[in-house]
Parts: structure tokens; C-alpha cells; sequence
């Protein structure tokens, strides 16, 4: 997918992440280059991505070296050996990287009931506010704003903190908040997604004055992003429109149904409200990969493994039932481990250690993608002449048919970013028929993959003679 950007000459995130279609738009590279380059704008696409202002120096490559998706000698093995080895009683693991303690739990105090999951996450920047650990806390927060509904920002109250409570599906980037950060002293804590969570890590190498003032990490665990065209899609969906919106909870707790069966609420600045329920188109657009960048494709970080603290859900049997919400946590440092300690000593939160076998399996799906479906990825992007992220996986042949069935959630996700900026104006129901038959396609391979025993006697069916007549038009299943 091009972009739309022009390119430069010089060589920088421009013309060689964004050029590759491996940007991921987290905004770091614009907010630390020395001569005020890049800015953050809108693409086609709906994705944030740097645009060249044609300032770039020669012999810079600062934007490079911070680029999450850059081919860096520097990965989350190497930086966070670096972070967190030396602390007492961290262990390390494949997927989680280095691990201090791991809970299962929620907070009091109505956090649980504002927050998507348990409530830790915004207990535990409130808390870092509360406590004097840090002057402002940075994170994402709503804006009415029909063009951009959701920004980071810097909070520096409690009440802040809380009224920002929810998580976002949407494009965001920190360009402007690391302006911010360079320019005001004091401490602060950034939350944000895995990729990003790198960069600023990176950037902080880089830039002494980022690691003395960025002092705590917080992540949250991360399947994908999404583009604004996702959040259109779905406003669509509901019977509004898109450029009418200017309120929007991805995460709408209902008292009647499990915490995973939560609702997409939007509202107009008419006061008209629409619903999504997940579980209907909801879902189906977000596990196909719809709206996705083709950087979250090859993204190997599961836990965000280079912050002091890491959020989720705690997608467990025993806890899904919960209307209320529960979190996991993964701890790395000491200091994100202590106030935690002292939230259960106060009774301000509610924490159970939780064994590690129960973390990993509480985000297998996003696992699986992030690790034996990346290794097939690279093997059938590499082989296609299409530029890829050097990763930590290593790139293996995929079988047959999950070959076909990553080729074939890749189309949707390339057709779903060109088919709505021109077509998404006719309304969801022409949309929506374009993509029947590659769904009806997908939903057969996923079907096959969910029979046990199959396997075996199915790698010997001719593939080439069906996907052959498939093409053709000659194998109709209805």
C-alpha cells in the first residue's frame, strides 16, 4: 500500500519505513528530529504517518535509529537485558521477555468500573501522580473532534487520569508530546502500545535529557492497530455519520453481559447515539486484520517487553464471565513492583499472583500471530520481493493451507484500504458485498484449521488443481 507521501532524497524514515509500508505511525521519529522535519499528517489510508518537509540534514539518522521498525542491530532481547537483567529476581522468558512478578486482579475506588478491563492500569498512573513518583503522567485521551477523536496528552491530576480511562482504537501518535517532554522539566510516565514503548526506548538512548525525565514505562499488550477507516467502517455500521462523531467508547462496559462481550458506543454532536455490539461485524472486522498497517504484521512483542510494567486482560475462563473486568499484570522493575505493594497494603487494589503458563495463555491467539504466524509471514513476504523488518523470529515455510490462509487475510487487509476511501461514501452495504466472497473463502480455511486429525489426509488433496479452479470460479460454495 503506497502511502501517498512524497518522498526525499535523504535517507530517512520517509523513504525507507514509509516507503516499505512498515510504518506504524507512533510519531517518535518526528517529535526528537533535530531540525523539526517530520510532522505527523493524515494519509489517504487514515493512518498517521511522518511527512518530509524537505529540512532533513545529511548525516542525520537519528529518525532511523528510533524507528521501531528500522532493521536495528538493538532488539527487545538485547535492550531489555540491558533494563531489567540486572534486577533481582527477574527471569526471562521467549514471549514475555524478563519478568519480575506476573498478578491477576482489579482495583477499587470505581476505577474497575470506568476502566475496560480491571482497572489497574489507570489505578496505577493515578497512583504514580498520588504518590509524587511522577510530575505528569502521558497518555491517550478522547477529544470531540470528528477529524481526530483521540490524541496522547499530558495529564497532571488524578482527575485527569481518571477521565481518561479507556482504551482507544485509533490512530495516535507522541510527536507532540515528546515537544512537550524536551521542553518542560520534571518526570513523567508514558503508557502505550509495544512498538511504541521501543521507540521511546530508543529514542531515550539516544537522547540523554528523554531517559532522565522519562522515568517510568507502563505497556499494554497488543494484537494490531488499526486505522481511522476501521473506526468510519463501524460509525457506518451503526447508521451515523463518521464526520458527525465526536464521542466515541470502543470499550462500553454492559452490567448484563461478560467483560468480553463489551459494546462500541458513538455519539454526534446532535446527541444521535449508535451502538456495535462485539461479537457481530465488530468482531469480524477486527480479527480479519481489516484497516490494519502491514507494519503490525511483523511485530514480535507480545508483553511489550521493554517497559517496567505491562496491562491486559485477563482473557482467562475463570475471569471472562466477570461483567466488572479483570487484569494481568507483568512487572519488570522494582519500583512498578512496590507501588503496586503497597496498592494491596492499602486495600486500593485486589492482586493474586498468577503463574506465567496462565499469562502466555491468556493471549495465545495474539501468540500465535506474533510468533509461529510470523515466522510464516516472513517466509511468504520475503519470497515475494516485498521488503520486511529483520525479527527475532526466524522465517520458516509455512504448510500449504496456512499459506493460503495468510495470503488470503492479507488481500482483505490490502482490499479494506482500497476499497473504502473511494467506496465507503456508497454506504456499509456496498462495502460489505465486496467482501462476501473472500470472508466466505477465509471462513472455509479457518473451519479446516479448527478439525482435528484432518490435517494428515488434507496435505495430499491436490491444492493447486482447487485454488486453480477457486480462481476460476468453477468450485462455488455456498
Amino acid at each position: 500500500m503506497n502511502s501517498g507521501l512524497p518522498r526525499t532524497t535523504m535517507s530517512n524514515v520517509c523513504s525507507s519505513t514509509v516507503a516499505a509500508d512498515l510504518c506504524v505511525g507512533c510519531g517518535v521519529c518526528a517529535g526528537i528530529c533535530p531540525t523539526k522535519n517530520l510532522s505527523m499528517k493524515w494519509t489517504r489510508y487514515g493512518l498517521l504517518q511522518p511527512y518530509d518537509e524537505g529540512k532533513c540534514l545529511p548525516s542525520c539518522r537519528l529518525c532511523l535509529d528510533v524507528c521501531p521498525f528500522w532493521d536495528h542491530t538493538l532488539v527487545e532481547d538485547t535492550i531489555g537485558a540491558d533494563l531489567f537483567s540486572l534486577v533481582g529476581g527477574n527471569d526471562h522468558t521467549v514471549e514475555t521477555g524478563y519478568l519480575l512478578g506476573s498478578w491477576v486482579g482489579y482495583a477499587q475506588g470505581g476505577y474497575r468500573e470506568r476502566g475496560a478491563s480491571g482497572g489497574l492500569a489507570s489505578w496505577f498512573l493515578a497512583r504514580l501522580i498520588e504518590a509524587k513518583t511522577v510530575d505528569h503522567v502521558i497518555c491517550v485521551r478522547s477529544k470531540e473532534d470528528a477529524e481526530c477523536l483521540f490524541e496522547f496528552t499530558v495529564l497532571s491530576t488524578v482527575e485527569e487520569v481518571n477521565a481518561a480511562a479507556k482504551s482507544a482504537y485509533y490512530p495516535v501518535e507522541l510527536s507532540e508530546v515528546l515537544h512537550y517532554v524536551m521542553k518542560n522539566e520534571g518526570k513523567y510516565a508514558i503508557i502505550a502500545l509495544p512498538c511504541f514503548v521501543k521507540a521511546i526506548r530508543l529514542a531515550s538512548a539516544r537522547i540523554p535529557l528523554l531517559k532522565r525525565r522519562i522515568v517510568i514505562l507502563a505497556g499494554l499488550v497488543c494484537g494490531q492497530t488499526k486505522s481511522k477507516l476501521f473506526t468510519e467502517y463501524l460509525i457506518h455500521h451503526m447508521g451515523l455519520n463518521p464526520k458527525e462523531v465526536t464521542r466515541l467508547n470502543f470499550r462500553s462496559k454492559n452490567p448484563n453481559r461478560p467483560a468480553g462481550n463489551f459494546e462500541m458506543r458513538a455519539r454526534t454532536r446532535k446527541g444521535v447515539e449508535g451502538v456495535c455490539v462485539w461479537g457481530g461485524l465488530y468482531t469480524k472486522t477486527w480479527c480479519s486484520g481489516m484497516f490494519s498497517p502491514r507494519a503490525c504484521a511483523f511485530c514480535d512483542d507480545v508483553f511489550a517487553e521493554l517497559s517496567d510494567i505491562c496491562f491486559m486482560d485477563a482473557w482467562l475462563p475463570q475471569y471472562v464471565g466477570d461483567s466488572r473486568g479483570t487484569s494481568l499484570v507483568l512487572t519488570r522493575s522494582v519500583e512498578a513492583e512496590r507501588i503496586l505493594s503497597r496498592g494491596v497494603a492499602e486495600n486500593a487494589i485486589t492482586l493474586n499472583i498468577v503463574a506465567v503458563d496462565q499469562i502466555r495463555q491468556s493471549q495465545e491467539a495474539v501468540s500465535e500471530w506474533k510468533r509461529r504466524d510470523l515466522a510464516w509471514r516472513l517466509w511468504l513476504e520475503k519470497n515475494s520481493g516485498r521488503p520486511v523488518p529483520g525479527k527475532r523470529v526466524r522465517r520458516q515455510r509455512p504448510p500449504v493451507w496456512h499459506a493460503m490462509r495468510l495470503r488470503l487475510r492479507e488481500n482483505l487487509r490490502r482490499f479494506s484500504f482500497a476499497a473504502w476511501p473511494t467506496g465507503g461514501e456508497f454506504g456499509c452495504d456496498t462495502y460489505k458485498s465486496a467482501f462476501k466472497a473472500i470472508r466466505l473463502r477465509l471462513r472455509i480455511y479457518l473451519l479446516y484449521l479448527s478439525l482435528p486429525g484432518w490435517g494428515a489426509r488434507i496435505q495430499r488433496f491436490p491444492f493447486w488443481l482447487i485454488k486453480k479452479l477457486w480462481v476460476a470460479g468453477l468450485v462455488i460454495i455456498s
